[in-house]
């Protein structure tokens, strides 16, 4: 027995990135709330992705897209972000991360 905490996936992915991130950059970092996902968002310039455990599984879900795409309260993803959704199985966090780093800083 125990405390299972639904944030243990999007934790793990949020340490790779910030491992992995690039030395010149500051990510924003922000929570992620959509009914039964809890997560993290993080943002650099107009990009922004948003990232937790599934809500049907026990796979890692990325959603990127533009900051404008995220509704403020909570950072929820638009339909298009979400029907455009990345999956992870559940021991792919550094996958996962290496996915956020490189949408974030792309062009940038």
């Amino acid at each position: 027995m125990g405390i299972r905490s639904n944030l243990a996936h999007a934790d793990a992915v949020l340490t790779y990135v910030n491992r992995n991130m690039g030395q010149d950059d500051t990510y924003w970092l922000e929570g992620y709330q959509s009914g039964w996902e809890n997560g993290y968002a993080l943002s650099l310039g107009d990009r922004m992705v948003a990232f937790s455990e599934y809500r049907k599984s026990d796979q890692i879900v990325v959603y990127t897209g533009h900051v404008i795409d995220f509704a403020m309260a909570g950072n929820v993803p638009s339909n298009r972000v979400e029907e455009n959704a990345t999956f992870f199985d559940c021991g792919e966090a550094e996958a996962a991360a290496d996915l956020i780093i490189q949408y974030l800083e792309q062009d940038h």
